[in-house]
This record gives structure tokens, sequence and C-alpha cells, in this order.
């Protein structure tokens, strides 16, 4: 199992369960694989959700953003985003600044 894979099935979770219902317990189980194999690729969950929330960003997930920008997620609005980021969240309208 593959970093990727595992980060595409909790964006997958984010988007059908919720940004907050994603742990690492769900993950493991959706893709049939031990709790240890996403510790080794993610580590922390504040990585993963990192991680789910760029992701949703790269890929315009909007509904994985909204959850996330609905909560006030630090992790969205921290300074460090990346303008190739910070420019995909424009064209979902969204306002990493408000």
């Amino acid at each position: 199992m593959d970093k990727q894979t595992i980060l595409d099935a909790a964006v997958t979770l984010a988007a059908t369960r919720g940004y907050e219902n994603v742990f690492k317990r769900n993950i493991s189980s959706v893709l049939g694989i031990g709790m240890g194999t996403v510790n080794y690729h993610w580590g922390t969950m504040d990585a993963l959700r990192t991680a789910i929330i760029h992701e949703g960003i790269r890929t315009g997930n909007k509904p994985v953003v909204l959850q996330a920008a609905s909560r006030r997620d630090p992790i969205l609005w921290r300074k460090n985003l990346s303008p190739a980021l910070r420019e995909k969240l424009d064209t979902l309208g969204i306002d990493v600044n408000a």
C-alpha cells in the first residue's frame, strides 16, 4: 500500500463522512490494512489532515475544503500555503484571509 492510495482513501472519507470523522482507524478499515501502515506513511493525524486539505484544494474537491473552512481549521489558514494552493482556493471561491 502506498502513501497516495492512503491519502486518496482519506480524502474520499472526508468527502463522504465529513472531514472531522476521518481517523486512521477508518482509513485502515476501508483499505483492509493495519493501522501501522497508515502510521508508517503519515505519522500524525495533523500531517494526514494537512495532506487531506492540500489534496482537496489541489484536486478541487470543494466539499472537503468547505468542511475544513466551515470549522475554520487552522491547518487551512496557515500562512505556509503555497501560491498554487492559494490560487486554487481562489478558483473555488474560498478566501483564506477572511
